[in-house]
């Protein structure tokens, strides 16, 4: 698993710096306005998952923004030689893998950003919204496993325990906003969010409704 932790730093490495190589700022139309719109976005890498934001951005460009993540993964500690029940696996199958299925990690991050929004490219019509801020996480995962034999078939499978844990670390969240007209938009970034035992590293989109 760590090959593929490895794979997804890569990725978000690649996409900041693409994202940051390419910007030429000049002025904006909307320039000395403020605009304040919420965005729902979707994101994938060594978690996938949904986010939910608040930003704000004043007449000066500061901007700031405010929301919660919510994210999962497949446990990274399962016994190799695990395999589902065959209720757990029907359970997987009924409810599209929202219940049932291997034992997963999850976790919600709350987080505050702040950053400054200037347009980029000639038309002006892109917006680059670097943020940086601090994030609150309680983190769910399987700690340790439990054998047990399923009667049915003889399979073997396990028994998993879970516990909480909760980290304070920074996120970095550089945007290009791509407003579709006055009220309707949206956005690319790569997400990184470090907390010591806890990091994420994602590509996330979403849409963006409000003034922009």
């Amino acid at each position: 698993m760590k090959s593929l932790s490895n794979i997804w730093k890569l990725v978000f490495s690649s996409a900041l710096i693409s994202l940051v190589s390419g910007l030429q700022p000049c002025q904006s139309q909307s320039s000395g306005e403020t605009s304040y719109f919420g965005s729902s976005d979707l994101f994938g890498g060594n978690y996938w998952g949904a986010d939910l934001q608040f930003s704000y951005i004043a007449k000066s460009q500061i901007s700031l923004s405010s929301g919660v993540r919510w994210g999962t993964r497949k446990a990274q500690n399962l016994p190799s030689d695990y395999a589902l029940s065959f209720g757990d696996f029907l359970m997987a199958v009924v409810t599209l893998g929202i219940e049932g299925g291997a034992p997963r990690e999850e976790f919600t991050s709350y987080y505050a950003l702040a950053g400054y929004a200037f347009p980029v490219g000639q038309s002006g019509l892109i917006r680059f919204n670097p943020q940086a801020g601090v994030a609150y996480t309680r983190r769910i995962e399987a700690v340790s496993f439990t054998r047990i034999e399923t009667f049915s078939s003889g399979e073997s499978t396990y028994t998993a325990f879970f516990d909480d844990s909760y980290h304070l670390g920074i996120v970095l969240s550089p945007k290009l906003e791509f407003p579709v007209s006055n009220w309707i938009g949206f956005h690319i970034t790569p997400v990184g969010q470090f907390s010591g035992e806890f990091n994420l590293y994602s590509i996330q989109v979403g849409l963006i409704l409000g003034k922009l």
